[in-house]
């Protein structure tokens, strides 16, 4: 199992986390047409034209929009910003990956991106939860005063909220979108940092023993969402916003 095309830079154990992400989006997404919002380096994007053929990603940097058209060759990378997208067409599934928690007014972003979405279509929404269980430790160790505050490396990676459940509901729900499945992945007990020596220290007996680890954590995930790294909402357009 390849994990280290998943690595980002400032987050050391994304190479492994976003293998389960990546697994997990591939799994939900449905239609032919699909955008890939905040689409970085094109990674995800390139994983997804393997499965569906109408791939479109846009993200604000020039950096890695230049890295997302090497990298996901076949699917059309656009430079923009999401006030500015003016599509041509609408879409089948509408992806925020690790997205939202950096946006200023997740509300109004989240009112732009689904009028871009078919009557019927699906956003998929992952964000870190508050209430991890590594988050959840680091409180009763003092390391942060509360769950939801941020904290020098959320800093470091511009996000701008940490999400717990209900807060992310309230913005789904403020956006005039429905939930229509939630759930969380991958349950970390320690930081990114640790994981990753955890991930690449030399006491496993083979890579399939840390490889089984590794994916029990993401079942262990699925299982006890409230503890997840990651939580995650498939949206859809409310009844009153399909009539418009």
């Amino acid at each position: 199992m390849d994990w280290e095309v998943w690595r980002r830079e400032k987050s050391p154990f994304e190479d492994v986390l976003g293998f389960f992400q990546v697994q997990s989006v591939i799994d939900m997404c449905k239609g032919g047409d699909i955008l890939d919002v905040g689409c970085g380096d094109g990674y995800l994007t390139k994983e997804l034209l393997k499965h569906f053929n109408n791939i479109t990603g846009i993200d604000e940097s020039e950096v890695s929009v230049n890295k997302a058209r090497k990298n996901a060759l076949g699917s059309k990378i656009i430079k923009t910003s999401i006030e500015k997208f003016a599509p041509k067409q609408k879409f089948d599934t509408i992806l925020l990956i690790n997205v939202l928690e950096h946006l200023p007014d997740p509300v109004e972003k989240l009112r732009i991106i689904s009028k871009w979405l078919k009557s019927d279509g699906e956003i998929i929404i992952h964000v870190p939860n508050a209430y991890s269980m590594h988050r959840r430790i680091g409180a009763y160790m003092k390391l942060l005063h509360r769950c939801t505050d941020l904290n020098d490396a959320d800093r470091a990676i511009g996000h701008q909220i940490v999400f717990d459940t209900n807060s992310l509901a309230d913005t789904i729900a403020k956006s005039s979108l429905s939930i229509a499945k939630k759930g969380g992945l991958f349950i970390k007990p320690l930081s990114g940092p640790q994981m990753l020596k955890l991930y690449n220290m030399p006491f496993w007996e083979n890579q399939k023993q840390r490889d089984l680890y590794f994916q029990a954590l993401n079942t262990l995930g699925t299982e006890i969402p409230e503890l997840s790294s990651i939580i995650y909402a498939v949206c859809k357009k409310s009844d009153q916003e399909c009539a418009k």
